[in-house]
C-alpha cells in the first residue's frame, strides 16, 4: 500500500502495534506498528535476521526490523542523509563505537588490519565500511556485478588472511521481493543469491571506501567510570570558555603500559538540529613535557554525536587529563564522558578554584603567526613574560603553599579550525627564537584543535610563554588565559626588532658563491653587502635559511676596506657557526656614518641554499646592496 510519497511503500504485516524502550541518553519509549518501508524496487528498507538456532533456509525474525524501526522513528525516520552505524549499534547494544578514516593522513593501514582482524576474529568488534559521495559505482559493478549505495553502510560478515592474502565478506543487506512470501505472521525466505555477499581484499577496501565503523565489547576492560556534565556559559565574563570542560582521571598503578579509552558523547536533544561540533583531547602528565619533535595535530571537530580517544598509559603514569569541546549555537548542550580501562580509576575531585586570574586576546595573523616549532618563524608567535610573586605571609607548616611553588592554569581558545599549543619555557622573561626539550617548564601537549589546556607547579620567577598554531596559515583572534595560586603579572613581550627600520634582502648561495668559511681560504668569495649609513645608526641582522635544512650559519660585520681583495676591521657577529632552525642574529650596536661590509656564510662549502637577511634599523635611510661578487 502507498504511504505519502509514491517512492515509499510498505508491507503490512500484522495488526499488532509494539512498545519499545531505548537507552538513548535516558529510557525513551517509542510506539510502532508491524508496517516495514519498502522501496520502489519491493526491497525491504531494513534489517532482516534469522531466528536463533535455524538453518539457513529457516524463517526470518520480524523483531529486529520492529526495534529497528522503532529506532529510526526516535532518529526522525528514516529519510536521513548519510550512515553511521557505529552511533546506531552503539544506542542498541552499548559497544563502544570507533570512526576510522580511511581517507585520514594519519590513517595506518598495517595496524588498522591488524587490529580489525584479531579483533573480529575473537567476537570482540563488529565492523561496517562506509561509502562517500564520490564511491566509483560503475567500476564496481563491472567487478563485481553490484552497484553499491552512496553514502551507504555496508556490514563485514568476514575477516580473514589466507596465504598471506586480506579478504572481507561484505554483505549487501537489500532484501529482494522474491524472498518474500506472507504466511503465519513471519517472513519466508527463498534460497539466498550468490550475489548477497562481495568479497573484497584489503587494498580494494582502503581504496573504495571512506571509512570503517567499528564497535568494540567493553567487557575488553574491567573499569568503567562516567561523568555527565553540560556544556553552558556560566556569566558573560567566563562565556568564551564555556564550551570547554577538563576533568582529570587518577589512575591506580597497573604494572605495565596500556590502554585506557575515553568516550564522548554528544546529547541529542531533537535529531534535526545541526551544525554542532565537539572535539576530545586527552594526555597524561608526560605529554605536557612536550618533546619539540613530538608535535603532530590532533583532536579534530567533528559533528559526530561520538568521539573515541585511544590513550596509552605508560608504567608510572597516574593521571590523565581530558579536554571536551563544544561549538554550536545552543547554549546547553549535556554530554557524557565514558571511560574504559583494565586499571582502576576514578575522577579527581581535588581540583580548586584558582585566587589569582588574568586574560590576554592576542591574534594570529601573516607576522604574528609563526607555526610550530620546527618552523624558522615559530620566534615571531605571540609570546608573554610571565612573572610568579612569592606567596608571602604564610607559615612554613602551610606546605606547598609557602615552597614558593604556585599552582598554574593556563588555558587557551581560537576557532575551532586552528590547532593550538601553549608551552612555557624557563627563561627571564625574554623573547624565545628557539624551543628546545630541556626549556619547556608546561606544555599543552600535542597541537589541538579549538581549545588547549596546560597546568603545572612552578616556583617563583620569570617565564615565557608561547601561544602557537600548527602552521604559520592558521591564523585568527584568541583568548588566553592564566590562573595561579600565587599574585602573578604578564605581559606581552615585543617582537625582535619593535621600533625599527626593517629591510628584507633575500639571496642565494650558488656554485661561485657557496664557499664556506675562512677555513676554506675563499671567504671572500661569499655573497657581500655593502652597507652604507648616513648618520648614526643602531644596528641588527638576522640571518635565516629560506628552506630549513641543518646547514651551520654566520653572519659578520666589518668595515669597508678600500682594497677591493680585502676586508676591514672585524665589528660584530652571530658568534659560532650555528644551524640553529631560527637562524643566527647579530648583537645590536651603534654604527657611525659610513660604509661596511656584511658577509654571510656556511661553515662548509658548496652548500647552493637561498637565504634572507632581516635587517633592524634604527634610521630610514640605510642602504644595502649587494656587491659584484669576485671572478
Amino acid at each position: 500500500m502507498a504511504h505519502g510519497d509514491a517512492s515509499v511503500s510498505c508491507c503490512f504485516l500484522s495488526s499488532l502495534d509494539y512498545l519499545t524502550a531505548v537507552m538513548f541518553c535516558d529510557v525513551r519509549t517509542t510506539a510502532v506498528d508491524s508496517k516495514l518501508p519498502m522501496d520502489p524496487s519491493l526491497t525491504i528498507l531494513g534489517m532482516c535476521v534469522r531466528s536463533p538456532g535455524h538453518s539457513n533456509n529457516g524463517p526470518l525474525a520480524l523483531w529486529p526490523s520492529l526495534v529497528e524501526k522503532a529506532y529510526m522513528k526516535l532518529m526522525g525516520g528514516y529519510n536521513f542523509p548519510g550512515s553511521n552505524s557505529s552511533i546506531d549499534l552503539h544506542a542498541l547494544t552499548g559497544w563502544i563505537p570507533e570512526h576510522i578514516g580511511i581517507k585520514s593522513p594519519t590513517f595506518s593501514r598495517e595496524k588498522t588490519w591488524a587490529r580489525i582482524l584479531h579483533g573480529h576474529s575473537e567476537g570482540h568488534c563488529v565492523l561496517t565500511l562506509g561509502t562517500d559521495t564520490k564511491v566509483d559505482t560503475d567500476l564496481i559493478f563491472e567487478c563485481w556485478g553490484r552497484r553499491l549505495l552512496k553514502e551507504h553502510n555496508y556490514a563485514v560478515v568476514d575477516v580473514r588472511e589466507v596465504d598471506g592474502e586480506r579478504l572481507l565478506t561484505v554483505l549487501d543487506s537489500r532484501i529482494e521481493r522474491g524472498l518474500l512470501e506472507a504466511g503465519n505472521g513471519h517472513l519466508e525466505p527463498a534460497r539466498p543469491g550468490p550475489s548477497s555477499t562481495l568479497e573484497f581484499s584489503w587494498d580494494e577496501i582502503c581504496n573504495l571506501f571512506e571509512g570503517i565503523y567499528l564497535n568494540w565489547d567493553p567487557g575488553l576492560f574491567q573499569h568503567h567510570l562516567e561523568f555527565h556534565g553540560t556544556w553552558k556559559a556560566k556569566s558573560a565574563e567566563d562565556k568564551e570558555l564555556s564550551s570547554n570542560r577538563h576533568l582529570r582521571l587518577i589512575i591506580e598503578p597497573y604494572g605495565k603500559s596500556h590502554d585506557i579509552w575515553v568516550l564522548l558523547t554528544r546529547h541529542q536533544v531533537a535529531s534535526g538540529r545541526r551544525s554542532e561540533y565537539i572535539a576530545l583531547h586527552t594526555h597524561d602528565y608526560e605529554e605536557q613535557q612536550m618533546d619539540a619533535t613530538k608535535i603532530t595535530a590532533k583532536a579534530t571537530y567533528t559533528n559526530s554525536t561520538h568521539v573515541l580517544a585511544r590513550t596509552t598509559i605508560n608504567e608510572g603514569s597516574d593521571t590523565l587529563s581530558i579536554l571536551t569541546s563544544y561549538d554550536g549555537p545552543f547554549e546547553e548542550v549535556g554530554y557524557t564522558v565514558a571511560v574504559h580501562s583494565c586499571s582502576s580509576i576514578s575522577w579527581d575531585k581535588s581540583i580548586s578554584k584558582a585566587q589569582f586570574t588574568q586574560k590576554e586576546e592576542g591574534n594570529l595573523t601573516s607576522k604574528t603567526g609563526g607555526g610550530n616549532c620546527s618552523y624558522p618563524t615559530y620566534m615571531v608567535n605571540p609570546q608573554y613574560h610571565l612573572r610568579i610573586h612569592p606567596e608571602k605571609g604564610l607559615a612554613a607548616s602551610d606546605g606547598l603553599r609557602s615552597g614558593l611553588k604556585a599552582n598554574i592554569t593556563l588555558t587557551c581558545q581560537a576557532s575551532r579550525e586552528t590547532p593550538l599549543n601553549v608551552t612555557v619555557v624557563w627563561s627571564q622573561g625574554e623573547r624565545i627564537m628557539e624551543l628546545t626539550r630541556k626549556e619547556i617548564a608546561a606544555s599543552s601537549g600535542a597541537y589541538n584543535y579549538g581549545f588547549v589546556r596546560a597546568t603545572q607547579t612552578l616556583p617563583a620567577g620569570d617565564y615565557t610563554v608561547i601561544v602557537s598554531a600548527f602552521e604559520p596559515q592558521h591564523t585568527g583572534p584568541f583568548m588566553l588565559r592564566i590562573e595561579s595560586s600565587h599574585h602573578f603579572e604578564i605581559k606581552p613581550i615585543p617582537q625582535e626588532g619593535t621600533g625599527t627600520y626593517h629591510k628584507i634582502i633575500r639571496g642565494a648561495w650558488d656554485a661561485q658563491t657557496a664557499a664556506g668559511s675562512p677555513d676554506f681560504k675563499r671567504y671572500l668569495h661569499n655573497p657581500i653587502y655593502e652597507v652604507e649609513l648616513s648618520s648614526v645608526t643602531q644596528l641588527k641582522v638576522r640571518l635565516q635559511l629560506l628552506q630549513h635544512t641543518s646547514i651551520s650559519l654566520n653572519l659578520t660585520l666589518f668595515h669597508m676596506s678600500s682594497d677591493l681583495d680585502s676586508i676591514g676591521k672585524h665589528i660584530a657577529t652571530s658568534g659560532p657557526y650555528s644551524d640553529t632552525i631560527s637562524g643566527v642574529v647579530t648583537p645590536q650596536i651603534s654604527l657611525n656614518p659610513g660604509k661596511y661590509l656584511l658577509v654571510p656564510s656556511t661553515y662548509h662549502p658548496a652548500m647552493q641554499v637561498g637565504f634572507k637577511l632581516i635587517a633592524y634599523c634604527s634610521t630610514a635611510n640605510v642602504k644595502i646592496t649587494l656587491r659584484a661578487p669576485r671572478t
